[in-house]
């Protein structure tokens, strides 16, 4: 049996899948979450959104991020930036937020009457 730490990044993975496609987005989980990235490009990243990769991480009780949390509960931010020294800037979305981008962007067709 797997891990308990597997089961849930694998239920975190097929949620977003879930809800990209369900929204008629191109969105696939990669086999093995990227541990096969050694034998194809095409197996890197734990799931494929519109052809971005996408990393999916999990914590109970958000350690290891619960920062950026607290840091868009601050101002009430849509857009978070982060940046470290000697590193390429982040830029961190809530979902309903990165959602209106991508509707804005022709990703989700509007449904015609």
């Amino acid at each position: 049996m797997t891990s308990s730490a597997k089961r849930k990044g694998y239920v975190l993975e097929a949620n977003v899948v879930k809800f990209w496609t369900e929204l008629g987005i191109k969105c696939k989980r990669i086999l093995g979450s990227g541990a096969f990235k050694h034998y194809s490009k095409s197996l890197a990243s734990d799931v494929n959104l519109n052809g971005l990769k996408v990393e999916c991480k999990r914590r109970k009780s958000g350690t290891g991020f619960m920062s950026l949390y607290n840091w868009f509960d601050q101002d009430n931010a849509d857009l978070l930036i982060v940046h470290a020294d000697r590193k390429e800037r982040l830029y961190v979305l809530k979902e309903t937020q990165f959602l209106k981008l991508v509707s804005s962007d022709s990703w989700i067709k509007k449904k015609e009457k």
